[in-house]
């Protein structure tokens, strides 16, 4: 139990507001409100020191100080340390901080978010057991985010790991690691849950080392009102009940414009998982994942996307639990532009083959080499 009695929240802002370097010794802090962390300030956690969200205290843990006066912040890294979300002693909708910028109207779950920061990073951290996103960052360039660990209870849905949406650019996220009951790394221009109603484009983006046993999905790839261009994904390891990569527009804005451009996906090294959690002791798995991985493909895209000039090369899949997932699958209705399939190899252990590839959309200039089914 993290009684809201023993909140040091004061103690903790008040070494943030002098900025410049903060350094947090090891030992258990316990918070039951938001810390804010200004420009030009370095917080250092110890290896061993941790906060904890109070129970109840129903609030983002750490966000940066201009966010709520439509501000911008620069120069801002967070490093070191476990931040505790607490879920199972937290409730998401209560009213209380965080959520909207306008108001604050009620708790969404997110453990921290930065919203309009330049120059921003987030290293050598463990995220623990958030109500929902561990991490939302918004209206951010320069940014980096690597050698961050998960670990999530699996508690509750929408527990994303790094959750950025538009607009952002020149962004390198690396080195993450450990399963999340939804994207381990989520792309999405265009789903505006903050006070951004335009420009929410996400472009020059590298995401490079993800890792999950049994994850949700690697990398979320969403379009809708918002172009995302200029993306790298590489590297991406383990097992997921989902995708490895899913190139989506999930109808945020009826009838607005969907557009991926410049996306390339490689070393794959990724099936689907050989084991399930106990439903009883989670949310959101049950029956219905284990349906999933079963059935959807490794790579997805989805009906109504439209995306350009698309690589993707050296996708190794060794299957060895029974699966009828393709490794690739192209809805209809989604146009994909100047796809090209270079190396991909697929074998299946547990089961009968699958096919590599179910295309039903519009493909022009589809080039394939080296694509093996073994």
């Amino acid at each position: 139990m993290y009684k809201i009695s023993d909140c040091c929240a004061d103690y903790l802002q008040g070494l943030l507001d002098k900025g410049g370097e903060v350094y947090i010794p090891g030992g258990d802090y316990v918070i039951a409100k938001t810390l804010k962390i200004g420009s030009n300030t370095r917080l250092h956690l110890a290896h061993d020191a941790v906060i904890h969200l109070a129970d109840g205290a129903n609030c983002v843990m750490l966000e940066n100080e201009a966010l709520h006066v439509h501000g911008k912040n620069s120069r801002i890294t967070v490093t070191g340390g476990t931040w505790d979300g607490n879920n199972a002693n937290q409730q998401r909708g209560q009213p209380g901080k965080i959520w909207t910028i306008e108001e604050d109207r009620f708790y969404a779950g997110i453990l921290m978010r930065f919203v309009g920061v330049e120059h921003f990073t987030l290293t050598d951290t463990v995220l623990k057991d958030p109500e929902s996103y561990s991490a939302l960052l918004a209206d951010v360039q320069y940014f980096t985010v690597e050698h961050i660990t998960f670990d999530h209870n699996l508690l509750r849905p929408n527990m994303d790991g790094i959750h950025v949406n538009g607009p952002a650019c020149f962004g390198y996220i690396h080195d993450i690691k450990g399963a999340t009951n939804d994207d381990l790394v989520a792309l999405n221009a265009g789903e505006d849950v903050l006070w951004l109603h335009e420009g929410l484009h996400i472009t020059d983006v590298e995401v490079d080392g993800l890792y999950a046993d049994c994850g949700y999905t690697a990398v979320r790839l969403l379009s809708s009102n918002g172009d995302l261009r200029n993306v790298s994904i590489s590297n991406i390891f383990g097992t997921y009940r989902f995708y490895a990569v899913s190139f989506t527009h999930h109808d945020l804005h009826p009838g607005a414009p969907v557009l991926l451009e410049n996306v390339t996906v490689s070393n794959v090294y990724a099936s689907k998982p050989t084991w399930m959690p106990d439903p009883e002791k989670t949310f959101y798995y049950a029956p219905s994942h284990q349906y999933y991985a079963q059935r959807e493909p490794l790579l997805w895209f989805a009906k109504g996307i439209t995306a350009k000039n698309v690589t993707l090369t050296n996708i190794r899949r060794r299957e060895e639990s029974v699966t009828h997932a393709v490794t690739v699958k192209i809805d209809e209705t989604a146009r994909v532009e100047n796809l090209t399939l270079r190396n991909l190899s697929q074998q299946f252990t547990a089961c009968e083959p699958v096919p590599m590839m179910v295309n039903e959309g519009d493909t022009p200039n589809l080039r394939m080499e080296n694509v093996q089914e073994i």
